[in-house]
């Protein structure tokens, strides 16, 4: 992670947070935009079990890291950085015992999870396991913190 700035077309001078993929480009969060600096693919963060641990951005990534009150989830974590990598992802599935996917509760969170789940047989879906009645890992962060309600002990993943 780090900051990046660059300069808009409008001229004006931006800052977020950018969090590097597997081929240097960036994806990008601020309070008021979502971006990515080409080229667009999956970010890999190397573990050493034989566990895969999935999200679809790098936000729900970082809320889990808070959540969990650890540095580095167990296994290798693979941040999708939007579906439309989910390509890369299947075709890395069937390298791992285990298949824990951090999705996103809506349409298209649910029929990814519904396409690994056909391409794995050792699937945890942690969007029903942890934040069923919210849209993703990171709103239901938001609503924990608001709430002071964060977990006292830690998650092994």
């Amino acid at each position: 992670m780090c900051e990046v700035e660059f300069v808009a077309k409008s001229g004006k001078l931006i800052s977020a947070l950018g969090f590097k993929n597997d081929k240097g480009g960036y994806e990008m969060r601020n309070k008021f935009t979502k971006l990515s600096i080409s080229p667009k693919t999956i970010s890999t963060i190397p573990g050493e079990s034989d566990s895969l641990n999935v999200f679809e951005g790098f936000m729900d990534y970082l809320s889990a890291l808070t959540y969990y009150k650890v540095k580095q989830l167990d296994g290798t974590t693979i941040i999708l950085n939007g579906v439309g990598q989910k390509k890369q992802l299947i075709e890395a599935v069937p390298n791992y015992d285990q298949v824990i996917l951090f999705g996103d509760n809506d349409t298209t969170g649910v029929e990814f999870a519904e396409e690994v789940n056909n391409k794995h047989s050792n699937v945890l879906n942690m969007a029903d396991e942890v934040y069923p009645k919210f849209k993703d890992f990171n709103v239901f962060l938001c609503k924990v913190i608001k709430d002071n309600d964060l977990p006292i002990s830690h998650a092994s993943n």
